[in-house]
């Protein structure tokens, strides 16, 4: 969402961008797994903002907000109700913001980069087939900090700054129910360990109604497991739900989010390399939230024009 946001504020200022993405679609893990049933949106669930700040995704019906019943457990085992601010969703799923979002831009997907090089004061890239692409006047990165230290030049100022970005692992299971799951409540904030979240995805609006959960783990436990295989993760959530549901899956897929969460936010929203017209941006700069990681990349499109 933070190379989107970059890429059309620059856009928007005449610049001409080519956004390269490495996955199927746009937008990150606000993202949907296709399903027979209707399909998961096993990243991101929702997310919080103002009305104000999103009137251009309600205008254009690609959010819509989520009036689901939530719920929290509590150590004692009891659940209670939560109050929190409004919850938005894509319609008629997550992944819909980021092809929105995308819409105008020249977004190449499928296209995973392995290589950069800098000559004559230009960018150049390879991916992963060889091909190259380029040549370009400046460069901004939005993916993880791991897989952006990969790629920048060693003595670079930003080296240090991707270095320093953390994160928590988080496996996503997701669950199809020949019935109605019966529970009172369409969204559950687990205390301990293995679940962290429960999430009814037919409960969202603009869904199909076929009963569907995906449920996240909780990071450290994710963290202990990363390495378990698909199936293993899957069965321990799976009986996770089960003593509170008491309800059988027909069929469990399972993801593991490597670069789920932001642990702390960098001391500023995007940083460039004035020497190599490279910026960086994303949530790992500003911990995390879809709004933030937007304004994350309207910072550092900021920052390019200033050197354009």
């Amino acid at each position: 969402m933070s190379g989107l946001g970059a890429a059309q504020r620059l856009r928007r200022s005449g610049c001409s961008v080519v956004v390269f993405e490495k996955a199927r679609g746009p937008g990150g893990r606000l993202c949907t797994r296709r399903s027979s049933s209707g399909g998961f949106d096993h990243g991101t669930p929702y997310f919080h903002a103002h009305p104000s700040m999103i009137d251009a995704w309600i205008d254009g019906g690609i959010v819509a907000p989520w009036k689901g019943r939530f719920g929290k457990v509590h150590h004692d085992g009891s659940i209670t109700g939560m109050t929190t601010p409004r919850r938005w969703v894509g319609v008629p799923k997550m992944s819909a913001i980021g092809r929105w979002m995308a819409r105008e831009l020249d977004v190449r997907t499928g296209v995973r980069i392995l290589r950069l090089e800098r000559a004559s004061g230009s960018w150049m890239l390879t991916d992963t087939h060889d091909q190259n692409y380029g040549p370009f006047d400046a460069l901004v990165l939005s993916c993880p900090g791991p897989q952006a230290s990969a790629l920048i030049p060693q003595d670079s100022s930003l080296c240090a700054v991707a270095k320093d970005m953390k994160y928590t692992v988080c496996f996503a299971a997701m669950l199809d129910f020949s019935a109605c799951v019966p529970l009172s409540w369409d969204g559950i904030e687990f205390n301990g360990e293995p679940m962290a979240h429960a999430i009814r995805s037919n409960s969202k609006p603009g869904r199909s109604a076929d009963e569907r959960w995906v449920l996240h783990a909780n990071a450290g436990w994710s963290e202990k497991h990363q390495d378990d295989a698909p199936e293993t993760v899957g069965r321990a959530l799976e009986r996770a739900f089960h003593r509170w549901s008491q309800s059988d899956a027909v069929q469990t897929t399972v993801h593991r989010w490597l670069y789920a969460r932001s642990i702390h936010a960098q001391a500023q929203h995007a940083a460039i390399d004035l020497s190599y017209r490279l910026a960086l941006c994303g949530d790992g700069m500003t911990g995390g939230g879809v709004v933030e990681a937007i304004k994350s990349g309207e910072h550092v499109a900021q920052l390019i024009l200033e050197i354009a």
